[in-house]
């Protein structure tokens, strides 16, 4: 999925105006990014807290859970697009928390839809996006806080349409052009066979 490259190649750009044309400080650069990236979904997951109907000691377990993840804390930490697709699953989720809010008004259904589209594109385990609103609209439609069938109906085409199309037409040009839908980096160069080691020998 490409939103990863593409912001790290223009951030990267943007780097080299700035007079960084060293290697090791490029890649000092852009393992910033990604660790912005880790402290950004921090953030956007204690909105969400705020969101839910929970107490302030809960709200507290959970995001000093979420701080102190050694998982999240690894990861933002290491130049991929792990950090990135957390990021962008938190804030589609925090977005439908605030359309659900605000009683679904048009624009704001189409920001999350856009956001959802680009999240699709950040990582492949990113597509929990998709369930999670099928889920969400559904509870929401058994619990009737929709004015009617037809605004549910609507405001989930409304989020679902466009991210679903780009992702087809996208899944059919991968199957045209790589003979798969959705290709594996592994195919390339399978770090189970082949273990990456740094150029010089590392003296503890």
């Amino acid at each position: 999925p490409p939103v990863f490259y593409w912001i790290s190649a223009m951030a990267g750009h943007v780097a080299v105006h700035l007079g960084m044309v060293n290697l090791a400080q490029l890649l000092k650069f852009f393992q910033f990014v990604v660790c912005f990236y880790g402290i950004l979904t921090l953030v956007v997951l204690y909105l969400i807290l705020k969101k839910l109907p929970l107490s302030n000691f809960s709200r507290l377990l959970a995001f000093g859970t979420a701080c102190f993840l050694p998982r999240h804390i690894y990861m933002s930490a290491i130049n991929s697009n792990d950090t990135i697709s957390y990021l962008f699953v938190a804030v589609s989720i925090y977005l439908l928390l605030v359309a659900i809010e605000k009683k679904f008004p048009f624009l704001l259904l189409l920001s999350v839809s856009v956001v959802i589209s680009a999240t699709l594109f950040t990582k492949y385990t990113s597509f929990v996006v998709l369930p999670i609103v099928l889920m969400l609209f559904a509870s929401l439609a058994y619990k009737r806080l929709f004015a009617s069938r037809k605004q549910a109906l609507l405001s989930f085409v409304l989020i679902i349409l466009v991210p679903v199309t780009i992702l087809s037409a996208h899944l059919i040009w991968n199957k045209k052009h790589y003979d798969s839908p959705l290709p594996w980096n592994v195919t390339r160069s399978d770090p189970s066979l082949i273990q990456p080691r740094d150029s010089e020998h590392f003296d503890f």
